[in-house]
């Protein structure tokens, strides 16, 4: 791992340390008891002391925020090396061999769904005969309703049975090498587990179409994801409207809509912000204004929704 002395966005060296996480090696007085933390949390902590701290019993990481640009983000790093030796570590545990053998989750063809009318809006008509790609799609639902009229791609690096109508890809963007233009690129919660953000969103724009589009989706990292952490390897980057915005920019591309909502995610209900890019900018007087980073941090909205959510299960309980 390497400290970044730089904001993984915008290159500012004006961070500010805001929090910081101590972790410890599973099985020693003061880390959680066997059967509190779960299979998840605890994999990923023996990657964490097996592979990457190995002879540390305790490690800590640092919650930097951007000054300039709002970014937040875990420091120290994980390399592009050790962030590929983490996905073939996690790749090979029990638990996510028999992850991709569970049947699909509720709400998964409602989150496709949602998906799809972003990018029926945006075309502003339905998606048909177009390239499209997944990265970093794992089980590939989110393809199903563009699969029937589409040609439909995944690449990730954890094989997993594809859909009818969708091909698979077993690796990262290295994989890609041979394949035409894409129409439509879908980008959903990949960029909070990388480390190198931006580098990815910019070599995927090179492989959108002229008038291709990029949608995003990532969780709202920065209302509370940061403060609370089990294990540090998962979630590394925690963003805003805005730094999804900077992101795209400083990859090349010119978004055109953000937004953030309350919707169906991989396993529930959560907020999300979603955008849509391209490698042209919009035609046009084209403001687009986003929440900043403090906004998101604190909207007590954030809070209400999934409370209401609670209290109408206990009303029809009762």
């Amino acid at each position: 791992m390497e400290d970044a002395e730089n904001c993984i966005l915008c290159s500012s060296d004006h961070l500010k340390t805001i929090l910081s996480h101590t972790f410890r090696r599973p099985g020693l007085p003061g880390s959680p008891a066997p059967g509190v933390v779960s299979t998840y949390v605890s994999d990923r902590l023996s990657f964490l002391f097996e592979c990457l701290v190995a002879g540390s019993d305790e490690t800590s990481f640092r919650v930097e925020e951007c000054r300039e640009c709002g970014m937040v983000f875990n420091n120290p790093r994980l390399t592009v090396e050790e962030m590929a030796e983490k996905y073939r570590y996690l790749s090979n545990t029990p638990r996510t061999q028999a992850a991709m053998h569970k049947p699909q989750p509720p709400g998964r063809g409602e989150r496709a769904d949602f998906i799809y009318g972003w990018i029926r809006d945006a075309l502003r008509a339905e998606p048909r005969s177009l390239r499209i790609l997944d990265y970093g799609g794992g089980d590939g639902l989110n393809l199903v309703p563009f699969a029937r009229e589409n040609d439909c791609l995944v690449v990730d690096y954890v094989e997993h049975p594809a859909p009818p109508g969708v091909r698979y890809v077993h690796g990262d963007v290295e994989s890609m090498a041979g394949e035409a233009a894409f129409d439509v690129i879908l980008l959903c919660h990949t960029l909070e587990h990388l480390a190198q953000p931006v580098e990815l969103v910019r070599r995927l724009g090179s492989h959108l179409a002229d008038e291709g589009l990029l949608y995003l989706e990532v969780p709202v990292g920065v209302f509370r994801e940061w403060r609370k952490q089990a294990e540090p390897l998962t979630h590394i980057n925690f963003f805003s409207e805005a730094t999804v915005a900077r992101c795209l920019n400083e990859a090349g591309l010119f978004p055109g809509r953000v937004s953030t909502d309350y919707r169906q995610g991989t396993s529930g209900r959560s907020w999300a912000i979603s955008a849509i890019a391209s490698r042209e900018k919009p035609a046009g007087d084209h403001s687009l204004k986003c929440r900043g980073t403090r906004r998101q941090m604190v909207n007590p909205v954030y809070y209400i929704r999934p409370g209401l959510k609670k209290l109408r299960k206990m009303a029809r309980r009762s």
